[in-house]
Order: C-alpha cells, then sequence, then structure tokens
C-alpha cells in the first residue's frame, strides 16, 4: 500500500510515500519504526509544521522513536536561484527538526542535480522502506508521470489535510487577518489514490534511484 500526498497533505504509511506535483514545494518524511509519515510542505515559514508533529505524536503508530528525517525539493525553485541552496535546505530541516523536537540524522536530495529535470517542470518524489529498514528515494519529472488518479480514499487510508481551524480562531476572536491556528482536518473531497509511470523503450516503467552519493545527509544535534 502507498499513500500520495498533494499540498498541505500529511499522513502514515508503512511502507511508501509519494508526493505528486513537486514545484515550489517540499517533500518531508519521518521515519519511524512502523513506517513513515510525510508531509507535502507548501510555502516557506513552517507555520504547519507544529500540526504536523501533533499530528505524528497523536498517532497510535508512533512509539518516541523517530530515526530519521528527509526533506527533498528543487532547491533553486524553493530558495531562489542565487545564494547557498544548501545552506537555505538545512535551516528549513533543523526548524522542522526543532518542530517535531527530533535530533538526529536528516537527509534529501535536490531535484535540480542530474536529474535534467528543468525549474519549470514539476517533480514527483517517492520515499520507500527497504531492506534493513532503510529509505530509498526515487523521483521522476511528472511529465513522464501517467495522470494521476484521484478518487474517495480506501477506507483506513491515513491522510490528512492542514487547514485553518476556523471554530478555534472565532473561540479566541480571531479572523483571518490574525495568525493563524492549522488543524489536521479530513479531506473534503478526492484525493490522489493512484502513480503510475509512462512506460518507454527506455524507462520500463521504472523509477529513477536516487544515488547515494547524491542524498545529502548531515546530523542535527538540536543546536
Amino acid at each position: 500500500m502507498a499513500i500520495y500526498l498533494d499540498e498541505r497533505q500529511i499522513g502514515f504509511d508503512t511502507t511508501t510515500v509519494g508526493f505528486p506535483n513537486l514545484g515550489d514545494c517540499m517533500g518531508a518524511v519521518v521515519q519511524v519504526g512502523g513506517g513513515l509519515f510525510g508531509f507535502h510542505i507548501y510555502g516557506l515559514g513552517g507555520a504547519m509544521d507544529p500540526t504536523f508533529a501533533q499530528f505524528i505524536r497523536r498517532h497510535f503508530q508512533f512509539h518516541d522513536d523517530m530515526t530519521h528525517l528527509y526533506g527533498s525539493c528543487y532547491r533553486p525553485r524553493r530558495y531562489g536561484g542565487g545564494g547557498n541552496t544548501s545552506a537555505s535546505w538545512r535551516t528549513e530541516m533543523k526548524a522542522l527538526a526543532d518542530a517535531l523536537g527530533y535530533t538526529g540524522p536528516i537527509s534529501g536530495i535536490d531535484t535540480s542535480v542530474g536529474t535534467r529535470i528543468k525549474r519549470t517542470e514539476t517533480t514527483y518524489v517517492e520515499y520507500r522502506l527497504g531492506g534493513h529498514n532503510q529509505c530509498q528515494i526515487y523521483y521522476k519529472r511528472m511529465s513522464k508521470m501517467q495522470n494521476p488518479t484521484y478518487g474517495p480514499l480506501t477506507p483506513g487510508t491515513d491522510v490528512k489535510l492542514i487547514r485553518k481551524d476556523m471554530a478555534e480562531m472565532k473561540r479566541q476572536g480571531k479572523t483571518h487577518d490574525d495568525e493563524p491556528i492549522y488543524m489536521a482536518a479530513n479531506l473534503p473531497g478526492h484525493a490522489t489514490t493512484g502513480m503510475n509511470i509512462k512506460t518507454t523503450r527506455s524507462n520500463k516503467g521504472q523509477m529513477h534511484q536516487s544515488k547515494v552519493s547524491r542524498i545529502e545527509t548531515f546530523d542535527y544535534d538540536g543546536t
């Protein structure tokens, strides 16, 4: 089984989390003993990070056992073409780690490097748990993927949408112009339920697995 997270969606799966249509967005995953928690991060600033953290900590599959944090994106597009995009990525990942209360290894790929994916294109990124409890990162430009399958989620599929908690904001006397309060809500409609590759003679229906040498990793101790 797998889950596919669109913008501002979070979820859990025991083996596979996919992120369609990553343009300016980040596909982030937290690995725990029972599987993977995913977050399709839309925009910068980290305002929704605490809601993702709350979702994880209230989940029945979480036992205070976060072992690895991942975040992959097209860095020149997410952080701008100039400057040190690696430093910008590390800063964002540290902020997410702080919201999660996580310390340990943080990894990810820059989908602009060695992929031939253009800045104007969007990317599909997928994390899979493999042998020895290792997480592999796969990618493909969206133009090489078939149109996503949309529909109602299969009962038991663990996907939520982060949105404003207007009831709580109203209770606190806040309006749309105030700093938002977020919540993890049930999806209001259909979601992405499947992703398939356009099979060609060259790709044989396979995704690209990121080489270990292209995965940037650093250890974060909370400082």
